[in-house]
């Protein structure tokens, strides 16, 4: 497990033991997000930098191109996803040809927002955000160019998740779940019934799961 300080350091932990295993430095502000996985740990920070590190906690690279605070980052084998305020960035992981070790993020496409990015769904070819204007909108990742724009919500996405023709979604300045067609960026259903913000959604072939603000879980059938 990864945490990071409003002091910009990152920390590794083995909860099993409750011990922390590194301490590492190397942001020069607040740590604001991280992601991780077997072989490296990648973080952003208010100080506009993202840095990949080892999972023992040594640098291997720090990587400059936001203006602002990095908020988010999500991460694949092979690419890489930053948001900061009005901005995304996605990233290509360049390895070596015959090893797995990081050489470097190679900036594929700049896509501007007019909201600060709230929440994102990375597709194969395209990502589909959520901001803090209630607008969910998706983009085709080679060009950056923006394929359809609606809003959903009165005020930020919290959450989202899509499949190829619908998103569901839920933001802080209501206490509904939509359902969108994203091809004709319509929102076809409303769910009420929660009595406080949705902050979280989820969906399968079978329902809905929505979570409350006030620790509400509902089920919402297809039929």
């Amino acid at each position: 497990v990864y945490t990071g300080t409003m002091d910009s350091i990152l920390v590794g932990w083995d909860f099993s033991a409750s011990k922390k295993l590194f301490v590492a430095k190397g942001h020069e502000s607040a740590v604001t997000c991280i992601y991780a996985d077997d072989s490296k740990v990648v973080s952003g920070s208010a100080d506009k930098s993202i840095i990949v590190w080892n999972t023992d906690g040594t640098m291997i690279r720090r990587v400059c191109g936001h203006a602002r605070g990095v908020h988010y980052i999500q991460c694949g084998p092979s690419w890489c996803i930053s948001a900061s305020y009005g901005t995304v960035l996605v990233w290509d992981i360049l390895t070596g040809k015959e090893t797995d070790k990081i050489k470097g993020f190679n900036c594929r496409c700049r896509l501007i927002s007019e909201g600060n990015i709230t929440a994102l769904q990375y597709g194969e070819l395209e990502l589909i955000t959520g901001d803090s204007l209630g607008a969910i909108s998706v983009w085709w990742i080679e060009s950056g160019e923006l394929l359809q724009s609606f809003n959903a919500h009165d005020g930020p996405v919290s959450s989202l998740q899509v499949d190829s023709i619908k998103v569901i979604s839920c933001g802080l300045g209501g206490m509904v779940v939509q359902v969108s067609d994203i091809i004709r960026g319509e929102v076809l259903h409303t769910l009420r019934g929660h009595a406080a913000p949705v902050l979280a959604v989820a969906f399968d072939r079978k329902q809905i799961i929505s979570l409350s603000s006030d620790g509400e879980l509902r089920y919402w059938s297809w039929e």
